[in-house]
């Protein structure tokens, strides 16, 4: 959990700050603290010399299995240049619930656009738009305020809320299961 809590905010976080899909991770000095989306803080540890010390570690089994996961796969990769040079989609099936916070949001909204063939598409919660780089913007049509943004393939803005990330990550998984085949019209149709 530490090494990979290390790697992701030194390699994708901002200001000592790494939000992922599932968890926050927080670095002050040496010291590290994750969290879950309800804010609770799940981990605490200390770098020292190189060595994790815990002074917290209240994670479940699917939380260390999701830092086990991600281990794995980020060993060998530079994860630096994953969002940016494979997309999001390589992120997520590489980094999990700890891609970049609105990744999925991202895939979706690309798979949304590019299934319609627009460059903007309203929903009844959301808008989204793709500019003529490729950036995208998912807009909150309630609030009128703009949840999330790219640029140059990063994610430069996000403002969703669990709500709204909880969204997306169902729209997501409904995108990757495999569709039903259209079950045989039945007669009681076609009276």
């Amino acid at each position: 959990m530490a090494a990979v809590s290390v790697a992701l905010v030194a390699k994708l976080g901002v200001d000592g700050k790494y939000e992922a899909e599932n968890y926050r991770i927080q670095s002050q000095d040496n010291f590290y603290e994750i969290s879950n989306l309800d804010g609770e803080a799940i981990a605490k540890f200390e770098l020292q010399s190189n060595r994790a010390v815990f002074m917290e570690d209240r994670t479940t089994v699917d939380q260390q299995i999701d830092f086990t996961k991600t281990a794995f796969k980020t060993t060998t990769v530079d994860i630096a240049s994953l969002t940016q040079n494979q997309g999001y989609l390589a992120a997520i099936d590489k980094l999990g619930d700890l891609a970049p916070a609105g990744a999925r949001g991202v895939v979706v909204v690309e798979n949304v656009l590019n299934e319609t063939g627009q460059e903007s598409f309203k929903g009844e919660y959301y808008n989204f738009q793709r500019n003529q780089d490729g950036d995208i913007t998912i807009v909150n049509n309630h609030t009128g305020e703009d949840i999330l943004r790219t640029m140059q393939g990063q994610i430069s803005l996000n403002a969703m809320t669990p709500t709204d990330l909880k969204n997306f990550q169902q729209a997501f998984q409904r995108m990757n299961s495999p569709k039903p085949m259209l079950e045989q019209s039945s007669p009681d149709l076609e009276r």
